[in-house]
């Protein structure tokens, strides 16, 4: 009986810390309107490539950090870039992150959108001070399909790092 009790306390705890993180990030479309059962925003773009010296620090800084560790085994999320040009919107490639590696394809349940500013600034082991910095700035948005309580349940071991996001409790 004492373990089911607190079995369900640390589910509880798990629920409404995902629930607070889900609402400090304001799950928002990179537009800034919510996030609706719609198509995604993040799907229907043309993309300008980023030069080979920009792809490589992604995915350099991505694989080094704790983050990709922690992804869980079926969860995959995606990392676009984008910048603006006279007002307009031009976004750049797509990272994938699943566990423990970059993936080539696969259907992304996250979408994480960052301004291209912050590649300059990647380096191993500060990819949780680059985050801070662009949600700081507004150039860090957030976007998923799936329900609340599924991310919660799927990505609850990335909780961890919800101070990376901001998130303090």
């Amino acid at each position: 009986m004492v373990n089911k009790g607190i079995t369900i306390g640390i589910f509880l705890i798990v629920a409404i810390s995902a629930l607070v993180i889900t609402e400090k990030l304001g799950l928002t479309d990179i537009t800034g309107s919510s996030v609706k059962n719609e198509e995604s925003n993040l799907q229907q773009v043309e993309v300008v490539p980023l030069s080979a010296e920009e792809r490589a620090k992604v995915q350099q800084t991505l694989l080094s950090s704790d983050f990709i560790k922690d992804v869980p085994k079926n969860g995959i999320i995606s990392l676009r870039f984008f910048n603006n040009d006279g007002g307009q919107t031009i976004w750049h490639d797509e990272f994938l992150i699943g566990k423990d590696e970059l993936l080539n394809s696969g259907n992304s349940e996250i979408y994480l959108a960052m301004h291209t500013r912050y590649i300059s600034e990647m380096n191993e082991g500060n990819l949780c001070e680059i985050i801070n910095k662009a949600i700081n700035n507004g150039e860090l948005k957030l976007e998923s399909q799936e329900s609340k309580a599924k991310l919660l349940v799927k990505y609850a071991g990335m909780l961890k790092h919800r101070e990376c996001f901001g998130v303090e409790f």
